[in-house]
């Protein structure tokens, strides 16, 4: 079909197409390619293609709303044709569980059944846009344990929430990083009533991403121990790079991780407590740290605490603060040191705005000495509740 318009005039797309169906396959027309808008005007001659979805004719699963494309065949994934995944009911509940086994391949589309497991074998995949919604009794995307590290790419807005109560939404049980593939790509992740919405068993390094996690309470219940993110090893470094980053926690801590690393990325948390970094938090360039926790403390509980907090050419704005109206937390409390480094050199706060703090020691009876930012109380420095920080 060739349709000839005036430059600059509105393009009308045609009426949608059909393909006839064969011995094999029945086809759906999904759209045009490249993506054809009602808003698109005559500019220069261009070839738009219709793409289908290939659905077995003889296929006994039913759809699933989730595509996959390898690049030039878009399907259904029951269609369970392009190499590379399977789909199937998995175990005694039959669990509707697409498992992806090979490279490259590319999903989209929206469920509330089909849990996502993604092979050992596998080191890279793409989501678009892709939404899984619903009460799942088990992690909503999982990626099994290997020595290799995993690359998850973002496009378009991904949201994967499991509403079921204790479940986490996803788990990753091997390193993996999550890299935003185009300007503006998000992906946001909630669970109710789970220790942690994002378990991570290995290293997590977030590049490029407009991420937001939330971890909900059961409905009618606002004290029990819930997590946005975090894992049961020390060692876990999270790095987050060029990313937004927004945590939230309707009931305890709002993080339990391990070393995190900032560099250039704004990070708001909020919780009843605070970030807590067994090993340390590294805040780079223009980082924007805003923590918040407004529950009650407990008598040293501090909105930030870490081994050490190392600010690393540091150009951006910190912020971290208790809000209760009774007994606000400690702003920050680090076990061993808070530094300032330039140009990989170690130097002293004058070049910067502490907001009337100072650092120096506090000793508690429950955890001993910590370097804090500090307010002067007749000659005595004590733990200030809120505390900013900024290059002069």
């Amino acid at each position: 079909l060739v349709k000839t318009y005036p430059r600059g005039k509105r393009i009308s797309a045609p009426s949608a197409p059909t393909r006839p169906a064969d011995a094999v396959y029945r086809y759906v027309f999904t759209g045009w390619q490249p993506l054809l808008s009602d808003d698109d005007r005559a500019t220069i001659d261009c070839t738009y293609t219709a793409q289908y979805r290939a659905i077995r004719v003889d296929g006994t699963l039913e759809e699933t709303g989730i595509v996959v494309t390898d690049g030039s065949t878009y399907e259904d994934i029951c269609v369970n044709h392009i190499p590379g995944y399977t789909y199937a009911l998995v175990g005694d509940e039959a669990i509707p569980t697409l498992t992806i086994t090979g490279n490259g391949l590319e999903f989209s589309g929206t469920s509330g059944e089909v849990r996502v497991v993604i092979g050992s074998g596998v080191t890279d995949v793409t989501f678009n846009g892709l939404t899984l919604s619903g009460e799942y009794t088990d992690a909503i995307l999982y990626a099994n344990n290997s020595s290799s590290q995993l690359v998850i790419r973002i496009k378009g807005n991904c949201d994967i929430r499991n509403t079921a109560n204790r479940y986490r939404a996803v788990r990753f049980d091997r390193m993996v990083e999550l890299e935003g593939a185009e300007t503006g790509a998000s992906l946001f992740i909630s669970a109710k009533d789970s220790d942690q919405s994002v378990y991570c068993d290995n290293d997590l390094n977030v590049d490029s991403l407009n991420l937001e996690i939330h971890a909900l309470n059961r409905d009618g219940d606002d004290g029990n121990f819930v997590s946005p993110i975090g894992g049961d090893s020390l060692n876990t470094d999270f790095q987050f790079k060029d990313s937004s980053i927004r945590l939230v926690s309707d009931g305890s801590a709002c993080a339990l991780m391990g070393r995190i690393v900032l560099d250039n990325t704004s990070l708001t948390a909020s919780g009843k407590e605070g970030v807590f970094s067994m090993d340390g938090m590294l805040i780079i360039g223009a980082s924007a740290v805003n923590i918040t926790a407004s529950g009650e403390n407990s008598g040293y509980s501090p909105a930030l605490y870490v081994d050490s907090l190392i600010f690393r050419d540091f150009t951006g704005s910190f912020n971290a603060q208790g809000t209760h109206a009774d007994r606000p937390y400690i702003a920050v409390l680090a076990r061993s040191r808070i530094v300032f480094q330039e140009g990989g050199m170690e130097v002293g706060p004058e070049g910067y705005d502490l907001g009337g703090t100072q650092i120096d020691t506090v000793t508690f009876d429950e955890i001993g000495t910590c370097t804090t930012f500090c307010v002067n109380s007749g000659g005595t420095p004590v733990a200030a509740t809120a505390v900013t920080v900024r290059k002069r």
